[in-house]
Formats: structure tokens, sequence, C-alpha cells
């Protein structure tokens, strides 16, 4: 039960001398703060993990399969769950005072990305409560191995800004996600659907310009199906599409690779103007440190580490993967020319 305190005070007004006396205050101490959901993301073990800002204990807790797209209502704590909606068997347990593990057991036939609301109390030590609620995707099979290979981060003409990423290991790219800080105040991220792939199979996120007005393919994503006029599309690869709107990628930024979204970073570079002290906004400062202490880029997190971005000239030029380190010196310049997407 949320408890509300109140501040009393009782005022006393002297009509003829217009004067006003405080009769009592009752000051009231202790913890009334609520705790927090402060996130909710997929652990590399297929497992849920719940963070919240405080020590809390689970008072109640439902968890099923969703029908459709639906948005959580966080402002009025209503519940996602529906009539249509399908119960399902689960189990959680406590990590450590802050933390909460929700474990769906897996089952047989799942498609590739299943989609799950989660309804919850958690209340403190002093007796403060909240309720969540929010959408959770479960994914049934295992993520491949992949890294982040070619890119051309600017536009020269009809060859349009692309990401080449090359798998390294088997599996199904539902739920990995690649994200992007730039110089606006929040990073964008790209998520992946269902698409199985194999070993050295080329995936390529092709990003459409803003004044693009053409449709996006219609064999998107489909492997040696990508017959269209658009520029750089490779008959040999995976062919994604993206509208720069929704993934404005530029010649100077942090572009990481997430095993799932959200989750394990498994790849990064970092690309700034080494001349200037610091990164450009405190979301790249972060992101770096993350992708620093992850392992996956050598070094240091501070800008005199990264790929100098005055490498890269206007017109078109990209960045190609020169071995499998990682850091800045995994990473060479190549002009527009010897750019080779999907090869």
């Amino acid at each position: 039960m949320k408890k509300v305190f109140f501040l009393s005070l009782i005022l006393c007004l002297s009509v003829g001398a217009c004067k006003m006396a405080v009769e009592s205050i009752e000051i009231l101490s202790g913890d009334f703060e609520f705790p927090k959901l402060l996130s909710l993301s997929a652990m590399d073990s297929g497992d849920w993990n719940l963070e919240f800002s405080k020590p809390v204990v689970v008072s109640s807790l439902d968890c099923y399969r969703i029908d459709g797209e639906r948005t959580p209502d966080f402002e009025n704590g209503l519940t996602l769950k529906t009539d249509a909606d399908l119960g399902t068997d689960f189990s959680y347990s406590q990590v450590d005072g802050k933390n909460i593990s929700v474990t769906i057991p897996s089952g047989v036939d799942l498609p590739a990305i299943e989609k799950y609301g989660i309804d919850g109390t958690v209340k403190d030590s002093n007796g403060n409560s909240m309720r969540f609620c929010g959408t959770l995707k479960r994914f049934s099979n295992p993520p491949p191995k992949f890294i982040l290979n070619e890119m051309q981060l600017s536009r020269k003409g009809e060859k349009f800004k692309f990401v080449e990423l090359k798998v390294l290991e088997d599996g199904n790219m539902a739920g990995a996600a690649l994200l992007w800080a730039g110089k606006s105040k929040d990073a964008i991220r790209y998520e992946f659907n269902d698409i199985p792939v194999k070993k050295n199979d080329i995936i390529l996120i092709h990003v459409l310009p803003k004044n693009f007005s053409g449709e996006i393919p219609e064999d998107e994503g489909k492997l040696g199906k990508a017959k269209c006029k658009f520029s750089g599309a490779k008959d040999s690869a995976w062919d994604l599409w993206v509208r720069e709107e929704a993934f404005a990628i530029s010649k100077s930024g942090i572009l990481v690779a997430e095993e799932r979204s959200c989750g394990k970073m498994i790849d990064a570079i970092l690309i700034a103007d080494k001349t200037k002290d610091g990164w450009n906004t405190r979301i790249q400062e972060d992101i770096a440190k993350k992708v620093f202490t992850s392992g996956v880029w050598s070094g240091g997190y501070e800008t005199k580490y990264a790929f100098d971005s005055a490498n890269l000239k206007s017109g078109g030029d990209g960045l190609c993967r020169s071995s499998g380190d990682y850091g800045a010196v995994a990473w060479t310049r190549v002009t527009n020319s010897k750019l080779s997407p999907g090869l």
C-alpha cells in the first residue's frame, strides 16, 4: 500500500490586526521516496533483469504473452493484459536487493521473437510501493556472432550511407541491434528482425537519405533477392533498409553492435576529432566508457583513443576493418572508389 504523508499547518487569522501566526507544525521524518524501475533488459541467458533504484521485494508479478502491439500506460499504471493474451509459466528470483530476474521456460517450435507483457508491484523496507508495467521480447534462437566490417558514413551522389556486418557464427539476428551515439542528446538504435544467418554471411544496412521519396524494397532482408535500383544493393548480401530520420549516422560518433538490444556489446567503433578535448555530448561519453569497459575497444574511452574523424574527407570516404583486433588500429580509411559493400 502506498503511504502518503502530509505536512500540517494550522493558521490563525486576527481580523482586526491582520496578523497571521503558525499554531502548530508537524514534521515527519523517514524514507518517503518510492522505488523507481531504472531498467528492464534482456540478459545473455534469455532471462530478463529488472533493476530498481533501491532494495525492494516483490508484492505481485504477472507475465504473459501479448497479442499484437500495445504500449504500456506508465502514467496511469494500467495493466497491459487483455482476454486475448495468454498466460504463461514463469518464475522470478531476487538477484540482489535492487535486481530481480524473470525466467520463462524454453519451449519447442516457438517463433523467433515472442512478445510478453509484465505487470507487478514492489515495495521497499519502509512499505513505499510502486506498480510497473512494460513489454518484453523473448528470442527462441541463439544469437549469431558478428562484427562491424565496413561503413560509409557520408553520402556522395547516388551512393547512400551504409553499415556492413560480417557473420562469424550461425544464429538468428532477431533482437540484435546497432546503437549510434552522434551529436544529438539521445542515442538511436536499429533493431534487427527475424533473419537466420550463416557463418561468412554479409549484412548491409542501407541508410536512405532524408529527401528519398521512394519505397523500401519489398524483398528486404532476403539473401540473393535484392534486385532493385537502389545504389549498393548486392545479390551476395542480406540487404536491409532504414531511413536516415530513424538512423542518422555520420562521420563523427560511436557505433556499437549489441548481441541483443540493450544487451551485451560485441563490437564497436569510436570516431572523433582528436584535436578536440572530450566528446560532444554526455551520452557519447557514457557509451564510450561502457564500450571500453566491455572490452570491445582498446586504449581508453577518451577521444584521443578514437579513430580520427579528420581522416574522413567529405565525399563518401569510408572505413574498412583491417584486422580482428579492437580499437582504432583495426580500422583504415577507404576512398569511395575502393569501398566494396556486400563483398
